[in-house]
């Protein structure tokens, strides 16, 4: 057996023959490399050795390429086969050695001259795989926000010819042009859903992009269709008037008529407190239609505390203090560098966060992790002499108490803002038992105990005639976990009882001529 041949350079040297190095199958010889040879041209056509190149020119075989009628040579790549291993002689402990080859392993049965052309042809204008091509890419920019002009960078073009080299990219006004279409066949689908929807209940809410100043009513949909719960986006309209009640009345109104969303469908409309907004939701569909966003007016009670006109002089120091240290974090690099380096133990160090006066809770998330790293935060600011004064132990044990009064309130923020259950019939046992664990709670700290009583009192002023809602008292009477247990006003409960007992006695006497037939 001589080792003189190019073929050895594939394979591994064994005493009953070789080993191939891209499948590790074993091949057996009989004292020439002829069984060697022809392995490598049933399952690595793309390797071309002197040997190989020698048989080929002399008519020994196509190296596994189709030829055309023209003499044109297909590569197994260009024709979009995609070769796979032999999984009986691939070892798993060099599978990353496999994949990271630039040969590739192919399969031992060579497809057909008809069914190649057929695969280039699925890849042309109108093909099968053309359009399920086309479409995940109009997913992928939709799904994900990406900018139009993603199908024109480099790295997604270059992508695309590593996994379709046949595929030729939409430009960027075809996929444009595309994501309309796709939005008005999905509309059209989304009305008749609505057309069979019973009840509805809208949320809106009114934002404004501080990049260029203009503000936008954003509509959103809640319903059950086919026992399920399912939400939707409408829509967000740019608004170019003043936003007064008649102004947002008309811009809700004109939404709801593009999506043919009728009055009657709408059983709750959902907005924050502005007087503007509330107003413009009564003038349309009636006072008893319009209910205050329960997660908006508990942010409310959670800042009354820290609030800058009627807060607690205190609580609003330690949380300014704070406030500065964190600013200081994220605008000096070498303090924040010096943060990132006393953490080097853990996998993924942790950051200072900054509280925003529209996130619930955030005042509660930037307390918490302050105090976290408080430890390795004293010693840093101790090495810059412009950075802002250390709190002390005893303004340390404050903010302790602090978090500790904020946690129900997190807690309950989590819980409230879920999508894929009902919230409504959550909202006055919520509230039943946030004011019991006010009431009952106990403080280490005079500025914990002042705190806990603006809580305490904030939560009467804004929740203190929830039960009197008869679309959150007749949710929780139906919910079966609470039915009347949290109610205290036993006045509001009959009432919604009473409310209940007539809307079904409405609804029998509207079957009952459908069941005499």
């Amino acid at each position: 057996m001589s080792g003189k041949s190019d073929i050895w350079n594939h394979f591994i040297k064994k005493d009953s023959g070789g080993k191939c190095k891209y499948c590790h199958q074993e091949v057996k010889t009989k004292g020439n490399t002829t069984n060697l040879r022809n392995h490598l041209l049933r399952r690595h056509p793309t390797i071309q050795t002197v040997s190989l190149r020698k048989k080929s020119e002399s008519g020994g075989g196509n190296c596994g390429n189709a030829r055309n009628g023209d003499g044109q040579v297909f590569d197994d790549m260009a024709l979009g086969i995609v070769p796979v291993p032999d999984s009986q002689n691939v070892d798993n402990s060099d599978t990353e050695s496999v994949a990271s080859s630039s040969v590739s392993v192919s399969v031992l049965k060579q497809p057909t001259l008809t069914s190649c052309l057929t695969n280039i042809k699925s890849f042309r204008d109108n093909g099968v795989k053309s359009s399920q091509l086309a479409n995940a890419i109009v997913f992928m920019i939709a799904k994900d926000g990406l900018p139009l002009n993603t199908v024109e960078k480099t790295g997604f073009q270059y992508l695309m010819k590593v996994v379709a080299p046949l595929y030729k990219v939409p430009a960027r006004k075809t996929i444009t042009h595309m994501i309309d279409d796709k939005y008005n066949v999905l509309s059209a689908q989304l009305k008749l859903k609505i057309q069979e929807v019973e009840a509805l209940s809208l949320t809106a809410d009114v934002r404004t992009d501080t990049n260029n100043s203009q503000s936008y009513l954003g509509l959103t949909g809640h319903c059950i269709y086919e026992n399920k719960l399912m939400s939707m986006i409408f829509g967000a309209t740019a608004l170019t008037e003043p936003h007064n009640a008649d102004f947002l009345a008309q811009v809700i109104i004109n939404m709801t008529e593009k999506w043919d969303i009728t009055s009657d469908k709408v059983v709750a409309f959902i907005t924050d407190n502005g007087a503007n907004i509330v107003k413009a939701v009564t003038n349309v569909y009636g006072k008893n239609k319009h209910m205050p966003c329960f997660a908006h007016t508990l942010n409310l009670v959670v800042s009354k505390p820290f609030d800058n006109k009627d807060g607690l002089d205190e609580a609003k120091n330690l949380l300014t203090a704070v406030k500065d240290i964190t600013k200081y974090f994220k605008q000096n690099t070498n303090a924040a560098d010096s943060l990132k380096k006393a953490q080097d133990h853990q996998t993924k160090p942790l950051g200072l966060i900054q509280s925003v006066c529209t996130r619930w809770n955030s005042i509660f998330y930037q307390l918490e992790r302050f105090v976290e790293l408080s430890e390795i935060i004293a010693p840093i600011l101790l090495k810059y002499p412009k950075a802002p004064t250390m709190l002390t132990a005893q303004q340390l044990e404050f903010i302790k108490d602090l978090i500790n009064i904020l946690r129900p309130l997190e807690v309950i923020t989590k819980e409230i803002s879920g999508e894929n259950y009902v919230t409504a019939s959550k909202i006055i046992p919520i509230v039943s038992c946030l004011t019991e664990t006010y009431n009952t709670m106990e403080n280490s700290t005079d500025i914990g105990a002042k705190t806990r009583t603006l809580i305490a009192d904030g939560l009467k002023k804004r929740f203190g005639m929830v039960e009197q809602v008869h679309l959150l008292a007749a949710a929780t009477i139906l919910d079966p976990r609470f039915k009347k247990i949290h109610f205290t006003d036993h006045v509001a409960c009959s009432r919604a009882i009473n409310r209940i007992n007539t809307s079904i006695l409405g609804i029998t006497r509207q079957q009952l001529p459908q069941n005499n037939s």
